[in-house]
């Protein structure tokens, strides 16, 4: 491996709401336009997530390209999804090359509580999670390359990271989205709200990405930890 840079975003919520952000399958293709538009990330693909025993560590998977016209029309046909009215002026931004035999281009690994190793198309980084106090968390990213990359190869890889940097079209709104979550919660900390995908049942690994289970598995192991697991809880 070769490293290619750092960066460091600041983003004023607190870190377990960005420790969800990185286990959630579903929140791309919702959040996301730009991943949606041009088919870096879309729900319809084919992907899933793998977990270690307790939950504590998951892996997320997709593949390129694995979706049909016609299951995107359905599932996005109402959002009006589409890509003829946008272009980009560097098409290459959203090219992928495939390197290891197969397609994929989300490989997301969390490992608890504070690590996230990421593979977004061709861009590859591994992610430090800082907390900086209740109401605030840093993230600090090494951006990597292979030693034997051509020197076009780099600079792509560089040009996506971008994606994901602290002004990617992609970072930008998952911070937006972490700070507005943290503010709603803030007024009332005694208080609980809950908003269910997947619900209650089975912490399990599935072969489809909409679903919650890395997030439930998460907030599992942490209960486990700080002994306020409720009674009857599934792990």
């Amino acid at each position: 491996m070769r490293v290619l840079g750092y960066n460091r975003q600041r983003i004023r919520g607190n870190w377990k709401i960005y420790a969800e952000n990185t286990r959630d399958n579903y929140h791309a293709s919702l959040l996301h336009e730009f991943l949606v538009t041009f088919g870096l990330d879309r729900s319809t693909q084919v992907g899933g997530v793998k977990m270690d025993g307790r939950h504590r560590h998951s892996f997320t998977w997709a593949e390129a390209g694995s979706d049909s016209k016609e299951a995107v029309r359905q599932a996005y046909g109402e959002a009006h999804i589409r890509n003829d009215y946008l272009s980009l002026q560097e098409p290459a931004l959203v090219k992928f090359y495939p390197e290891h035999g197969d397609r994929l281009n989300i490989a997301i690994s969390t490992v608890f509580p504070a690590s996230v190793f990421v593979q977004i198309s061709n861009s590859m980084a591994v992610r430090q999670v800082r907390p900086r106090g209740l109401d605030e968390v840093e993230i600090f990213q090494t951006m990597l390359g292979y030693e034997d990359d051509t020197p076009e190869m780099t600079l792509h890889r560089l040009r996506q990271a971008n994606l994901v940097g602290p002004a990617g079209l992609v970072s930008m709104e998952d911070g937006e989205a972490i700070e507005i979550a943290h503010r709603a919660s803030r007024p009332d900390r005694d208080g609980t709200t809950v908003i269910e995908l997947g619900g209650g049942g089975e912490i399990s690994d599935r072969d489809y990405r909409v679903h919650d289970v890395p997030l439930r598995g998460f907030w599992s192991y942490y209960a486990e930890l700080m002994g306020i697991e409720p009674d009857g809880a599934v792990r």
